[in-house]
């Protein structure tokens, strides 16, 4: 009889286990989600703001040919400017892409997998990138940042000139 308590307690171990695992798993995947969806906030507002500042380097750009301005260095930076904010397009559809993939996972994904180590491997991928996401996310904001200030260069520079010429 003793025979077979101890491989039944040993199997009843091994499957409480196993929902220890699962449950840390799903705590992970709980992280996960909540850190994505703070990475499609960010990239939203980040969005929001890259298509501002493209706008105003067209109407900047077309300001500045109206003038006939003789300084053709804000004209150049401004050429800068729009190709670094193509790039960052690019970038930011990358990752929304990424992100909605994402988000495409469901719940199930851990709850329901046979393979607790392909899910665990899996969490860990996405976290990964996540966190290059995130790296992405913060250089293009300094990017924008830093495109930010040189409009406001631009515009002050315009300014006085449109005062000076009256």
């Amino acid at each position: 009889m003793m025979k077979y308590i101890v491989p039944l307690l040993a199997l009843g171990l091994l499957f409480s286990s196993c929902d220890d695992t699962r449950a840390k798993l799903h705590e992970k995947y709980l992280e996960f989600v909540m850190h994505t969806d703070n990475l499609d906030s960010i990239h939203d507002a980040m969005t929001a703001k890259h298509q501002n500042l493209k706008k105003k380097s067209m109407t900047l750009e077309e300001r500045l040919a109206d003038l006939e301005m003789t300084d053709s260095a804000a004209l150049v930076d401004l050429k800068e400017h729009q190709g670094l904010l193509n790039e960052q397009a690019a970038k930011l559809k990358e990752i929304q892409k990424i992100l909605s993939e994402h988000q495409g996972m469901n719940d199930n994904m851990v709850k329901d997998s046979d393979d607790l180590a392909a899910a665990t491997e899996k969490i860990e991928e996405i976290n990964a990138a996540n966190e290059k996401i995130s790296a992405n996310l913060n250089k293009i904001q300094e990017e924008l940042n830093k495109i930010h200030e040189d409009q406001q260069e631009i515009e002050k520079d315009m300014a006085k000139k449109d005062s000076t010429d009256m």
